[in-house]
């Protein structure tokens, strides 16, 4: 999987690293962080994360209220968060 840093916003980009916009849009995202520090500091900040079990995403970068929004609804399996310190600055 690839990733793509955006200086806005965020692109999710699918296994064959096209990506994604519409399906990002409705769907939830289960977050799979890169380091154990990351997931720390994730849940410092947000007090539920809800597990998906369909395909699998990966994503370059979110603002946390697009994190916190996807979370409640349901397309879209997993979230690789690359880099948590750029997310959450």
């Amino acid at each position: 999987m690839s990733y793509r840093p955006v200086s806005r916003g965020f692109v999710v980009i699918d296994p064959n690293g096209m990506p994604l916009l519409e399906a990002s849009q409705q769907g939830r995202y289960a977050l799979v962080f890169l380091s154990q520090a990351d997931v720390i500091r994730y849940r410092e900040r947000v007090t539920e994360v809800r597990q998906a079990t369909k395909q699998d995403y990966a994503i370059a970068a979110m603002p946390m209220h697009r994190i916190q929004r996807l979370l409640s609804q349901e397309k879209v399996g997993f979230c690789v968060i690359q880099n948590w310190d750029a997310i959450a600055a």
